[in-house]
């Protein structure tokens, strides 16, 4: 759903409107808003903007395929649950 979200929805529109790079940067600015969950989280934008930027290229590279960017933020979130799982105590 937040693929569909963030590159279908806002992604896909903004490019019909503006250039793909202005659809870029602000559906990156979204994705790393929206994942903040407060204002002492403010470093970790320049985390969501850049992953966010990977998943676009990503989106872009594969023909539009969602596919990609789906399966790119599943092994983000999976690699960081495994590491979470194995280092609990």
């Amino acid at each position: 759903m937040t693929r569909l979200v963030f590159r279908e929805l806002p992604f896909a529109r903004l490019r019909r409107s503006l250039s793909t790079w202005a659809a870029f940067v602000l559906s990156s600015l979204e994705f790393a808003a929206i994942h903040l969950r407060g204002l002492d989280e403010w470093p970790l934008a320049i985390l969501y903007v850049g992953f966010s930027a990977a998943l676009a290229t990503a989106y872009l590279l594969s023909r539009r395929n969602l596919l990609v960017s789906m399966a790119g933020h599943v092994l983000w979130n999976g690699t960081g649950l495994t590491s979470l799982i194995l280092t609990a105590r």
